[in-house]
């Protein structure tokens, strides 16, 4: 039982100790932004996933068949716009492109 408490506390102090992980010229707070916006991220990828199986079932309880095409027809939307918003997000500022 003392094994596994020493265990637990050395994970703490490993996860709170964060001034050695922390790239050059990032300050405390650009850290923490980017540290709370990674578990944003995986919270928004974890709710996506019953979204989807919710649009499943009302299609099927609207009274139509869920079928591969459908299934496929569905992933291939969601992953258009994935790309489109991903796309548009690392797209430079107008004027920025090299020339």
């Amino acid at each position: 039982m003392a094994r596994a408490s020493r265990r637990q506390h050395g994970a703490v102090v490993l996860g709170l100790h964060t001034s050695s992980d922390r790239p050059k010229g990032v300050s405390r707070g650009q850290y923490w932004l980017g540290f709370f916006l990674s578990l944003s991220a995986a919270a928004l990828y974890g709710l996506v996933l019953p979204l989807v199986e919710l649009t499943y079932k009302r299609a099927a309880g609207g009274g139509r068949v869920v079928t591969y095409a459908l299934v496929v027809e569905m992933q291939l939307v969601m992953g258009f716009f994935a790309t489109a918003l991903c796309t548009a997000d690392t797209a430079p500022p107008s004027g920025a492109w090299p020339t």
